[in-house]
């Protein structure tokens, strides 16, 4: 009966004309997501919102690359996505400490500030270009009434830490809830009933001081979406700056194939002084 419920749920917010792909790219400098799946009487749009354990006592922060206390077209543009650390502060919690960051699928409430929920079948599963230093979790929200009703044991699933970056595609099938909520819900309803995609790093509820990753989101959208192409940014350290002249120049010198992949900047498929150009042009806020 529960899993009836929640079926029920989350089938009364579902707007129709589901679209096949969506992506976003920090490169392209917008804190807004695009999913096409907006509601037209969403007023809160689906711009990127940061979350953490504070309101359980937990002290844990992000601290971003650049001087700003929120997520922002100035500092998705500086850093050619989302770049930060996660600063993971046990504080007085009970459960192991957690930063986050997300958006919504289709809107929300303008008063209530309540989700809405949309049919993302279509999209197939979740492509994510990122670099992290701790493990990440990719989870499903689903809007408050169903998170509750399931304990919060969303259906998730965990990317391994990738300190030089990655570009990896998870189709639905992957993402499991962890046993030990309260309710069940099959990966098909819950898809059905798209909340929210958030991007969470945890620490360790055993943790006896504060604990740091670095983590960065280049890119992210629906399973299909075209992977994203190098942005200057070639040794992955959040800035584009001389650092990234230099490793262009290792890689041409043969010295070095540890940024190979991200030294093609201009993505002409050659390294060479030509990638050194775009890096300048984009330090130059070209």
């Amino acid at each position: 009966m529960k899993h009836f419920n929640l079926l029920i749920a989350t089938l009364l917010l579902l707007p129709a004309g589901a679209k096949a792909q969506f992506a976003w790219y920090g490169s392209e400098g917008k804190a807004r997501i695009e999913t096409g799946l907006e509601l037209e009487d969403a007023v809160l749009k689906n711009e990127w919102y940061s979350f953490n354990d504070n309101a359980d006592g937990g002290k844990s922060k992000i601290v971003w690359d650049i001087e700003t206390d929120e997520i922002n077209d100035n500092l998705v543009k500086k850093c050619g996505g989302l770049s930060g650390t996660a600063v993971l502060d046990l504080g007085k919690l009970y459960y192991a400490p957690f930063i986050g960051v997300g958006f919504n699928v289709a809107g929300a409430d303008p008063i209530t500030h309540q989700q809405f929920t949309a049919d993302a079948t279509a999209w197939n599963g979740i492509a994510i270009s990122y670099a992290s230093e701790q493990q990440v979790t990719i989870e499903l929200g689903l809007g408050d009434y169903v998170d509750r009703q399931l304990g919060y044991d969303n259906p998730s699933v965990y990317l391994k830490a990738a300190p030089e970056g990655t570009f990896v595609r998870i189709p639905w099938s992957q993402f499991k809830q962890a046993g030990w909520g309260m309710g069940k819900i099959e990966i098909a309803d819950a898809v059905a009933g798209l909340a929210a995609v958030k991007f969470t790093i945890h620490g360790s509820q055993y943790q006896t001081k504060p604990v740091s990753y670095h983590f960065r989101i280049n890119a992210i959208g629906s399973y299909d979406m075209p992977e994203p192409k190098p942005t200057g940014d070639v040794n992955n350290d959040g800035s584009i700056d001389v650092a990234d002249i230099a490793a262009v120049i290792d890689v041409m010198a043969g010295k070095s194939l540890q940024y190979k992949d991200k030294a093609d900047v201009n993505g002409d498929n050659n390294v060479d002084v030509a990638d050194i150009a775009s890096i300048i042009d984009k330090m130059a806020g070209k």
